[in-house]
């Protein structure tokens, strides 16, 4: 049997891309799927994520390779991606040495998590799950995707774009209704003078605004340097669209982990969930927020010879537990798992208040923080 170049697995074995050369080196579109990309792409940057994957794809069970392969290889990227993420958590726990069941019976529900972990004394549940944006807002992102590759289609020897409004419309327009607006009003620009302006720190970008089928975008014309000129490899967007706001990712990850730990009943083993965050801008913090609480600060307020405490309206301290019962972040499975503390199941309420010196002498320089739960 022939040898794939990509991973050296024989092609007889069950395999998550398709076996033969490859010959497309064009950069990834944004309205193309990753598994699409990694399975089309000829650049050697990329194939060692093919082997990789491969690899850990051949430790999987055979049983259970054809429902992950069929999900990967998914147009879907929530199912795609959940299938990785799959994949590489099995991948992470095999390597520390744990003991993999998938999708193993509990008691009190029907419902199947996606691992049983066991290690020495080590047992508990792993369920794999993704925090991302709602089905309408995917399909929005996946419209404006399909614009914006409209607008990278179009091309210009002398000049690219800066997309400052980019509003799809119900339906992705006719290819030739952006494209061809698009050349034609870069073609009527002259590089060499808007090159010397560039260059002097003088230009200023025209702008031009196009409506196609209900899709809206509007663009500024740069000048690409010479070296870059007559080059179709360069994308015709070098820039934008950029979107700003106001913005709270905690809610959603804690929203996923309440509706994850409702599912299973009570579990006999400890039940860990993996949280893949697939949101723009989640931070380790909003992590910890979710499993923990907000945190609120407490400020000495000093008047003179004694000093007053003022806390923060919106602080519900709602009692204490021992701070031997309040699980880290990112750590292992604890046997006094069912003491842990925080806002994500009913046992779960709120963690310690705790201090923290500021530095210098006086010892009233600190400020208390405390976590508490919804």
């Amino acid at each position: 049997m022939q040898q794939n170049r990509r991973s050296g697995r024989k092609t007889g074995t069950t395999r998550l891309f398709d076996v033969g050369p490859r010959r497309d080196g064009s950069p990834g579109l944004r309205s193309e799927s990753r598994f699409a990309f990694l399975n089309r792409v000829d650049r050697l940057y990329f194939e060692p994520v093919g082997d990789l994957l491969e690899e850990w794809f051949g430790h999987v069970p055979p049983e259970v390779q054809v429902g992950l392969r069929s999900r990967f290889r998914s147009d879907d990227e929530a199912q795609h991606v959940a299938a990785f993420w799959e994949l590489y958590l099995h991948e992470a726990h095999r390597r520390l040495g744990f003991a993999i069941e998938f999708e193993p019976t509990m008691p009190d529900t029907q419902r199947r998590p996606d691992f049983l972990l066991e290690r020495g004394d080590d047992r508990f549940y792993l369920e794999a799950t993704l925090v991302r944006y709602s089905d309408a807002a995917m399909a929005r992102r996946r419209r404006q995707d399909q614009l914006l590759d409209l607008v990278d289609a179009a091309f210009d020897a002398d000049f690219y774009v800066r997309v400052i409004v980019a509003v799809p419309g119900a339906a992705t327009p006719a290819r030739r209704h952006v494209v061809e607006p698009i050349e034609a009003w870069l073609a009527g620009l002259r590089w060499a003078p808007a090159q010397r302006e560039a260059d002097a720190g003088t230009w200023n970008a025209p702008q031009r605004t196009f409506e196609a089928s209900g899709s809206v975008v509007t663009l500024e014309a740069y000048p690409k340097p010479s070296r870059l000129r007559y080059d179709r490899t360069i994308r015709t967007i070098w820039a934008g669209p950029v979107e700003g706001g106001t913005v709270d990712e905690r809610a959603p990850v804690l929203q996923d982990l309440r509706s994850k730990a409702s599912a299973y009943g009570r579990p006999n083993a400890p039940f860990v969930i993996a949280v893949l965050c697939l949101r723009d801008f989640v931070s380790y913090d909003d992590i910890e927020n979710a499993l923990y609480g907000r945190e609120v600060v407490q400020i000495p307020h000093w008047t003179g010879w004694g000093s007053s405490r003022r806390l923060l309206p919106d602080a519900r301290l709602q009692g204490a537990v021992a701070a031997g019962a309040k699980p880290k972040v990112h750590t292992g499975v604890r046997r006094d798992w069912r003491r842990w503390s925080g806002p994500v199941v009913r046992r779960w309420r709120t963690a310690v208040a705790v201090e923290k010196p500021l530095g210098g002498s006086p010892p009233r320089r600190r400020v208390a923080l405390a976590h508490y739960g919804r």
